[in-house]
């Protein structure tokens, strides 16, 4: 995916963009400061959002393109396309017309391209990854990121809806690849992660927004560039070299239809 799936980011590199400025470059607001709350527009854009207002969704869908990221915003063209195809997505969601995206169809779209591209182990994700990185952000993000992750009815320890809508699909995609490239502690395999690292992230979050409720890094990229970084980087631009913009379009529709969307 592209710009928020990995798809769209093969598309970038077929585009002649060069992707994946660092995060920290992004983060900097008027006179090099950090920038502040950069997850209010996601959260103002989600409180105004209605099923029966197209462009209140739009803007919606508009503010997670936007959104600070890793690597530069795709070319005019294909980021209108991808955006349409999001917004009918999240409208048909919200509706009630479709059950929205699986956290298991996020993890197989993402190791699907994994596997395609023949990156490292430590490039794939799982479900408690995933699952880990959905409750990060919903500390951040309560109004947007936070909304529909209670499952109705649900028994203890099945508190998290593993569906959500597009829109929060294309979100926790693209932060995951953000943490993928910079972030070490996410580059291991799933494995490793659901063994060592998934329960002490939980409680690394847990105890962060405890002590400063609404200030949890969790979720947020904060490590620089290292070895796997590079490595992710030079696979993957060689496996693009070789696919043609066309091929790239089909790979990415394929993942869309892997997602629902």
């Amino acid at each position: 995916m592209i710009r928020y799936v990995t798809v769209l980011v093969l598309l970038m590199f077929a585009s002649g963009i060069t992707p994946f400025l660092p995060v920290s470059a992004q983060e900097k607001g008027a006179g090099g400061g950090p920038m502040v709350g950069r997850h209010d527009g996601l959260e103002q854009r989600a409180s105004l959002a209605r099923p029966d207002d197209a462009n209140s969704i739009s803007a919606l869908v508009d503010e997670v393109f936007k959104f600070p990221r890793a690597f530069p915003r795709m070319p005019d063209f294909m980021e209108s396309a991808v955006k349409d195809r999001v917004v009918q997505a999240e409208m048909s969601y919200r509706r009630g017309v479709t059950a929205g995206v699986h956290e298991e169809a996020v993890v197989k779209a993402l190791n699907d391209l994994a596997g395609k591209f023949n990156v490292p182990d430590y490039a794939m994700t799982s479900v408690r990854q995933i699952r880990a990185l959905r409750i990060g952000l919903s500390l951040h993000e309560p109004k947007f990121m936070g909304t529909g992750t209670a499952r109705e009815n649900a028994r203890v320890g099945e508190s998290i809806n593993p569906m959500m809508s597009p829109a929060q699909a294309f979100h926790l995609i693209g932060t995951l690849i953000d943490q993928k490239l910079l972030n070490e502690e996410y580059q291991v395999s799933p494995s490793e992660w659901d063994r060592d690292l998934h329960q002490k992230v939980l409680e690394r979050f847990r105890t962060e927004s405890l002590a400063a409720p609404g200030h949890s890094k969790a979720g947020d990229v904060t490590m620089g560039q290292n070895s796997k970084h590079q490595e992710m980087l030079d696979i993957i631009s060689r496996n693009i070299s070789l696919m043609s913009l066309s091929e790239a379009l089909q790979l990415l529709d394929r993942e869309f239809k892997v997602l629902g969307i």
